[in-house]
């Protein structure tokens, strides 16, 4: 029996893990429809008209049986400021709920200090005249000043968009 190796790269290695086949030459990263495919990764950008709270995005995610996104690299980050509009905002599966100043993503693990895209925040704002006592516990992603300055905290209950993530349907040829 013979058997040709050849030479892969560790990002090719990378994005074989999902395909499950790493003797596989070919194979399609898949989509469901209306969602966006990045990479290993599909996304669903709410429409202008589906502006819920932080909880509400949480709870459409998780009725497709995933849940909100959770920005792992500087190209995932780039890909989303690139995709959003200029006065859109955008729910992320970022929160300090539990305790304050403790950044969570929606899956538990911590926010990786060295990772954040932070626009002068977060600052927990309680409102003016203190009308938010619960202060500013979410996060969303919008058109900054710049796209590492691309994230605020703000009401758990204000009215945004949301982004879902799942891992892309992997296709073999």
């Amino acid at each position: 029996m013979f058997f040709a190796f050849e030479t892969v790269s560790n990002a090719i290695l990378q994005s074989l893990k999902f395909c499950g086949n790493i003797t596989t030459k070919v194979h399609t990263y898949l989509c469901d429809i209306n969602w966006t495919l990045s990479g290993t990764k599909c996304y669903y950008i709410s429409s202008k008209a589906t502006e819920v709270s932080w909880a509400g995005g949480r709870a459409m995610c998780q009725n497709m049986g995933v849940d909100l996104v959770k920005i792992e690299s500087r190209e995932e980050q780039d890909f989303f400021f690139n995709k959003i509009s200029d006065r859109d905002w955008f729910w992320i599966g970022l929160t300090d709920s539990q305790t304050e100043g403790d950044w969570r993503w929606t899956d538990g693990s911590s926010l990786n200090k060295n990772l954040t895209f932070w626009n002068k925040e977060p600052d927990d704002w309680k409102g003016s005249g203190n009308d938010h006592p619960e202060g500013e516990d979410c996060a969303i992603i919008l058109k900054g000043s710049t796209k590492d300055k691309s994230w605020a905290d703000i009401f758990c209950s204000s009215r945004n968009g949301f982004i879902c993530e799942t891992e892309a349907n992997c296709q073999h040829q």
